[in-house]
């Protein structure tokens, strides 16, 4: 189970730090080229903006990590539900290449690892008996 947990902290970490590059490098040359004459907005509140937005979904991550950490099933099933849509959006068309899909193996790499050892054994059998310590309680 800790081993999991682990791996959804690097995770969450390897989103942050990687989604805050990604986007600092390729979002203000867009809002630049394709929307610099519909928006009026600086270069600086674009950054703080995209790297408040990573930060906040950072903190969730970690909030999530930690109920996990806790024995919370539904916040188990949450890093399922995101794993899957996050897959479904990856591979979704169109499909932007072989450079986005270096970026995302780490990310679907680290929460397929980690939700494999969640709800496989002993991880499931930890999270019941979490279930069962809270009911009689």
């Amino acid at each position: 189970m800790r081993a999991a947990e682990w791996l959804l902290w690097a995770w969450t970490a390897w989103t942050a730090i990687a989604g805050i590059y990604q986007s600092l490098a390729t979002i203000p040359k867009m809002i630049a080229t394709q929307l610099g004459g519909l928006i009026s907005i600086s270069q600086t509140t674009v950054d703080e903006l995209i790297v408040f937005f990573y930060l906040l979904t950072a903190a969730f991550s970690a909030w999530a990590v930690w109920e996990i950490g806790l024995g919370r099933r539904w916040a188990r099933t949450g890093f399922l539900l995101n794993f899957i849509i996050d897959a479904m959006w990856t591979f979704a068309p169109p499909y932007h290449g072989y450079v986005v899909l270096l970026w995302a193996a780490p990310d679907l790499g680290l929460q397929a690892v980690a939700i494999y050892m969640l709800y496989s054994s002993p991880g499931r059998y930890w999270f019941e008996y979490q279930l069962k310590l809270r009911s009689h309680s």
